[in-house]
């Protein structure tokens, strides 16, 4: 049984993942009380959160991997609506875990193409965050974003991000653009990319 009693935690201090047993300790409620809200049913949202935590307790030490907590978050994306995964991430977001953390921004990454409030968070909230790994999925969540809008029409918000005075709002992109010159838009203007390439500084990388 899942314990009722438990507290999402607010420390957002960065750690290593958890143990299966500190997970259900630390989100059982919440996932519970998602389940009741999404079923209304207590039985069915029992059975719902008893099935989370044992796939999660199976799978958790993929979580190391970006790809991985990236297709995660795809999954979530596509199994809720964007009102409802949209306060899930949230939620993830506020873990004390940084790869929880990490689903969170690439939730609100599937979310900004549709949701400017989503696009906005990645920019003013998670490039604010201290962990650089957490910095390297907003440069994935990034990517989401341009490559569900498109390319060619993510072009202002690209050289908007490049222009932005904080180097983690930059680096976002730079990182992005590294991978971008092999995605057709860019193949087949290469100038284009060869224009935003030369507005990045050589230092602007992740460790």
């Amino acid at each position: 049984m899942i314990p009722r009693n438990a507290q999402k935690p607010s420390d957002r201090r960065r750690k290593e993942l958890p143990k299966i047993e500190n997970i259900i300790e630390s989100y059982g409620q919440y996932v519970y009380n998602l389940a009741l809200k999404l079923s209304a049913n207590p039985e069915y949202a029992d059975d719902l959160t008893q099935e989370t935590f044992i796939k999660a307790w199976l799978h958790i030490k993929e979580l190391r991997s970006k790809e991985a907590i990236k297709e995660e978050a795809l999954k979530l994306s596509s199994s809720y609506s964007l009102e409802e995964y949209i306060p899930i991430a949230s939620e993830l977001y506020c873990s004390e875990y940084f790869q929880i953390q990490e689903i969170g921004v690439f939730l609100y990454g599937y979310a900004s193409a549709m949701r400017p409030t989503a696009l906005e968070f990645l920019r003013e909230t998670v490039s604010t965050h201290l962990s650089w790994k957490v910095q390297e999925v907003l440069a994935m969540a990034f990517d989401i974003y341009c490559s569900t809008n498109g390319y060619k029409d993510s072009l202002p918000t690209i050289e908007e991000w490049l222009q932005d005075s904080r180097p983690n709002v930059r680096r976002a992109v730079s990182e992005g653009l590294r991978i971008w010159t092999n995605r057709d838009y860019f193949r087949e203007n290469p100038q284009i990319a060869i224009s935003l390439l030369s507005n990045i500084a050589p230092s602007e990388a992740f460790p």
